[in-house]
């Protein structure tokens, strides 16, 4: 067996480093067997490939290493291959005397005729100082950064495997309209018999008894046979493996899908693997891609829930049943199993398991940790105990027929891939089949199989027969109502007796609904259904929408649900939103709980990750100190009971400590909606929303005339017609109108009746209090970029909000309140206000409700400390605007550079009326210019402010803030606190020291020494914790005598004026707290 030799370990100064970050051998991998999440891949690496060793970064196989005598194409062609075929590690090294080169695994796969070399798969040649470098450039990503065209996601075998998937599904579908369920069944046949072929499970033999003599694989027999004999014999040899495997994949209703499938259905198949081009568009399959012999059971699995859930995007997104990418699932599982030092004897439960990805990384787990257990047992005793774990251990519940079979797919797959072919041989002359059936039908009542692991039925029918005895319940449950009939269960169930929350919860039905299932978020329920079927010192882990949190129609469930179950831990994944959840609507949370009723006021971790580097490595996550937080139960009670529970959360998202305070003072403040009320119970102002117009699609034709569509019950889908009651030479501005800027004109607008709408209409939706459209008003847009006073009447649809004066006739109290509310609204304090507080803002999409702009805090002058001096601004800031609508009125040139010029001094005055120090802008300014413009990135490749290299004049900013705060704080001092700051480039950190001494100095930067820059190495090692794809790292402060070493990586968050401030309160506590000499 390959080992790494000494050349390569020196050639790429691996010396001293050994597993589990360095495997150089097979047997480093078997000793750590059930230990590494990945040990099961890497063994299956290591013998495909005979690699010469194995480079993890944070947990991960990351840089496959082999040993050649000389670069041969051929067989470089061969090696990348199986290596894009496993989509485990980024990078191959393969190393000769005379060259190294090094591959992308994120790059399209080598085609027979290809050169290697092309299409960004060679991302580099090293020589011999690059070789001394490339473990630290990998280790820092610096190799990604330095070479983005040959690391692309969208090249992976997972992708290129789900689109070629979704061109056959599209072309057996539209081929005779072939049902999909029949289609799904079909492919998932196809991919599994491959699967067996390239394995070596089933050879020339099984398709000989078939009816194909000489045939080897599916292309053969396609190619040699056509029709319905091709056909047949596909279809026999079904037959075939249903007795020799006896899994629900090749079951008894294969006889009656043979006369579906006809001689178009296997044409589609022939082309789908032979990779031929297609007759329209000139689309390939790519079939010859692949390589089973290698591809993980994860990613296959994974790929079967997303090209199940791809099947119409429309029912996916009524159903809510987004697939689990396999990155995702890992991640879930390493949260979920952390704390346990064996999954042995455990037993697990997916209560909607969709493919079984979560079931199939626990099973590899398990078989790992009894194959470390019990070495060297590799006969029929092993076999067996590894369908026990399957049939004993483990369960999952999907109401999608499809996804079950699929489930119970990929669970054969993975526990096919633990054996070897002997041992297959030997299980089938044993027990006369290979495989049990692991699905248990709901037709017939569950009593099909005598091995049931995967149950048909809804996770909530009491008739679904589950056991609640599990020491893990996990998956990725459905993330809104499913408008289904069998959904009513899931409320059914909350209201039952076998429901054992419901004697604490309300009485009256709407406030038990509000309790169980707000929003009608299905979700909710999973969550209180989970801790049921628990032991009870298990534990529930669980991927869920954002929305089960950041909602403020969730109060009542978050009191309740908090107060009777323990959460152990929170993880925010909003800003990973479009790279972990490519096509969801919603970002995800992990949510890891027990179901032991709470201590009384307990404290939960919440990690609010960012991201915070470019690592082509899906799914790798690091969490810095600044993003570990913790929330007590009673902030969520408190919380809940002022109706503004999903701002506990949100403050804290992107909030420092600072932030957190500043927040919670202007949540004290009298808000907007003290005085807003609306049209029909109206305070000194109302508010509203724009009309809906009644739109083409909303009608359809029956017996030659256009009525309003209607639901099931008979009523209007989307509700009765109402008459536009206004003439078309009315007002109207558009939402995206530019003019919403501080002030609105009417050279802004137009009339109704010459506007083109994309859609025309004659008739509203929704038609609100003509009262809303009347001025003196302010306009805010639903994204809460666009905002301006209006003194004219004006229409506007309902993705624009207004605030008007209740009275008929308005004050010129009211219309300077208006003006100045205006104002307020265009500040960076209202956009920091919004960031913080708003629900969608920053964590799904750029909406801020009415009922949170009525959050603002807008005190009136008799509020404030000084209520002359508050009348005088909000006069003043009149006056001004006043002036600037005249001034755009008489020349609208270069308007837009008059309202910039007025904000500048609008927002002095609105910082005083609020008593904002100058502190408080400082984090005012960072998180409107810097942190709201690095949300949510599409791709960490992309530009993100808060992950570039601060400059060096960022670098001093931050040093002489942080030095002048703490030395406003010593006045009474001798000592002057000085700083500078040393720059490893290579490392990507620094060290900033700051020196006490009886002089000031002024401020130096410098690149570290090399002895520094070892130390600083030895502690990037070092400091980081690792759980799975998760690395914790931690910030490190050194007080030696007069000095203080701050370590710091060098992205601009950490150099920003926030984080001097922040870093200023935590220095000084660490000096109070020891009791040193300030």
């Amino acid at each position: 067996m390959s080992v790494a030799s000494v050349q390569l370990i020196k050639d790429f100064n691996l010396k001293g480093v050994s597993a589990p970050e360095f495997f150089r051998s097979a047997e480093d991998i078997e000793k750590y067997a059930g230990r590494h999440p990945y040990s099961h891949l890497m063994r299956r690496a290591w013998e495909a490939m005979h690699l010469n060793g194995i480079l993890c970064v944070d947990d991960i196989p990351t840089v496959y290493f082999k040993e050649v005598k000389r670069i041969d194409s051929l067989r470089q062609r061969e090696r990348y291959q199986k290596f894009w075929n496993q989509g485990l590690a980024t990078l191959l090294v393969i190393s000769s005397p005379d060259e190294v080169q090094v591959f992308s695994s994120l790059a399209e796969p080598v085609k027979e005729d290809s050169v290697i070399e092309d299409e960004h798969r060679l991302v580099e040649i090293l020589d011999s100082t690059a070789k001394v470098l490339f473990v630290r450039r990998v280790q820092t990503g610096q190799i990604y950064r330095d070479n983005p065209d040959s690391f692309q996601p969208d090249k992976a075998v997972d992708r290129f495997l789900l689109r070629n998937l979704k061109k056959a599904r599209d072309q057996l579908h539209e081929h005779s309209e072939l049902n999909y369920e029949i289609v799904h069944a079909l492919l998932g046949r196809i991919i599994f018999t491959c699967y067996l072929v390239e394995r070596d499970i089933i050879d020339e033999e099984q398709f000989d008894k078939a009816g194909a003599k000489g045939i080897k694989n599916l292309r053969e027999l396609f190619t040699k046979y056509k029709g319905d004999k091709a056909k047949n014999i596909l279809y026999d040899l079904f037959a075939l493996l249903q007795k020799h495997f006896n899994g629900s994949m090749f079951d008894d209703t294969l006889e009656d899908e043979r006369p579906l499938v006809d001689k178009g259905h296997i044409e589609i198949l022939r082309r789908f693997l032979n990779g031929e081009e297609l007759d329209e568009n000139q689309l390939t399959f790519d079939f010859w891609a692949y390589d089973f012999r290698v591809i993980p059971v994860e990613t296959i699995s994974s790929i079967y829930e997303e090209f199940l859930a791809a099947e119409d995007e429309k029912e996916q997104r009524k159903s809510g049943a987004y697939y689990t990418p396999k990155y995702l699932a890992e991640m879930v599982v390493n949260v979920a199993v952390d704390g346990w030092n064996t999954l042995l004897g455990k037993k697990f439960l997916d209560p909607a398991c969709g493919s079984g990805i979560f079931l199939v990384i626990l099973f590899n787990r398990i078989a790992e940790q009894w194959r470390r257990k019990n070495p060297g047992v590799y006969n029929i005793t092993r076999t067996e105990a590894l369908l026990e774990i399957i049939s004993e251990k483990l369960c999952g519940v999907d109401v999608n027929e499809t996804a079950c079979r699929i489930a119970c797919f990929s669970l054969y797959l993975a526990f096919l891939d633990q054996l070897r072919r002997r041992d297959i041989h030997e299980l089938e002359q044993k027990r006369g089949k290979v495989l049990d059936n692991f699905l248990a039908l709901k037709e017939n009542n569950y009593a099909n199989t005598k091995t049931p692991v995967i149950f048909e039925g809804n996770f909530f029918d009491n008739g679904v027969p589950i056991e609640k005895s599990f020491d893990l319940v996990i998956g990725n449950p459905p993330w809104v109502s499913r408008g289904k009939a069998s959904d009513t269960k899931a409320f059914e169930w909350c209201l039952s007796e076998n429901n054992p929350y419901l004697k604490d919860a309300p009485r009256s039905k709407a406030d038990r609904k509000q309790h169980f299932l707000p929003a009608k978020q299905i979700a909710h329920a999973f969550m209180w259904k989970s801790p049921v079927h628990l032991k009870a010192n298990g534990k529930s882990c669980l991927v869920l929408p954002t929305k089960v949190l950041f909602n403020n129609k969730t109060d009542k469930f978050q009191a309740g649900w908090f107060s009777n179950v323990t959460v152990d831990k929170v993880i925010q994944l909003s800003d990973w939103r479009h790279i972990l959840f490519e096509n969801a609507d919603c970002p995800a949370v992990i949510i890891k709980f027990t179901p032991q009723k709470p201590e009384e006021d307990y404290s939960i971790k919440y990690e609010v990750p960012k991201v915070s580097s470019y690592d082509p490595r899906r799914g790798v996550i690091d969490i810095v100190p600044e993003d570990r937080k913790n929330i007590r139960l009673s902030e969520i009670q408190e919380s809940s009971h002022k109706k503004q529970i999903s701002v506990v959360w949100k403050k804290k998202f992107w909030g420092t400590n600072r932030d957190v305070h500043l927040v919670d003072r202007l949540l004290e403040m009298p808000r907007l909606g003290d005085i807003v009320g609306k049209p029909e119970k109206p305070k000194q102002f109302i508010s509203g929303q724009g009309f809906q117009p009644y739109l083409p699609e909303y009608y359809e034709t029956i017996d030659g005339k256009l009525q309003p569509v209607l639901k099931e019950n008979g009523k209007e889908k989307h509700g009765k017609p109402k008459p536009i009651w206004w003439p078309k030479k009315h007002l109207y501005i558009n939402t995206r109108n530019k003019g919403i800027n501080l002030i609105l004109t009417r050279w802004n607008c137009c009339e109704f009746g010459r506007y083109e709408f994309e859609k025309t209409f004659t008739e509203l939706r929704r038609s609100p209090d003509k009262s809303i459209f009347k001025p003196p008003m302010v306009l805010v847009n639903q994204g809460f970029s666009r905002k301006a006073f209006c003194d004219f009447p004006v229409l506007f649809r309902a993705t624009l909000q207004s605030i008007t004066s209740s009275k008929e006739n308005a004050s010129e109290e009211d219309r300077k309140l208006l003006m100045f509310l205006s104002a307020v609204l265009n500040t960076t304090l209202a956009d920091y206000y919004s960031f913080h507080i708003s629900a969608n803002l920053g964590i799904e999409r750029d909406l801020v409700r009415l009922e949170e702009i009525e959050f603002l805090p807008f005190p009136l002058p008799g509020d404030t400390y000084d209520p002359p001096r508050s009348r005088r601004i909000i006069d003043q800031i009149a006056k001004q605007m006043s002036c600037l609508k005249a001034s755009i009125e008489k020349e609208d040139m270069g308007w837009e550079e008059k309202v910039k010029a007025a904000m500048q001094d609008i927002e002095r005055l609105v910082y005083e009326y609020y008593g904002i120090s100058e502190r408080e802008q400082m984090l005012i300014e960072d998180t409107v210019k810097i942190f709201k413009r690095s949300m949510m990135p599409t791709s960490a490749s992309k530009e993100v402010r808060t992950i570039r290299k601060p400059t060096p004049d960022e670098r001093k900013d931050y040093v002489e803030l942080l030095c002048g705060i703490l030395n406003s704080w010593a006045k009474r001092s001798k000592f002057r606190v000085n700083g500078k700051v040393e720059v490893s480039n290579i490392l990507g950190t620094s060290v900033v020291t700051l020196c006490k001494s009886e002089k000031s100095k002024p401020f130096q930067q410098s690149q570290t020494s090399d002895e520094l820059q070892a130390a600083l190495k030895s502690i990037q090692e070092a400091l980081p914790e690792r759980k799975g794809r998760f690395t914790y790292h931690r910030g490190l402060k050194v007080f030696d005598r007069d000095n203080l070493y701050i370590v710091k990586p060098l992205a601009l968050r950490h150099w920003t004026k926030t984080a001097a401030i922040n870093d200023a309160d935590e220095i000084a506590a660490a000096i109070l707290s020891s009791g040193r000499d300030s």
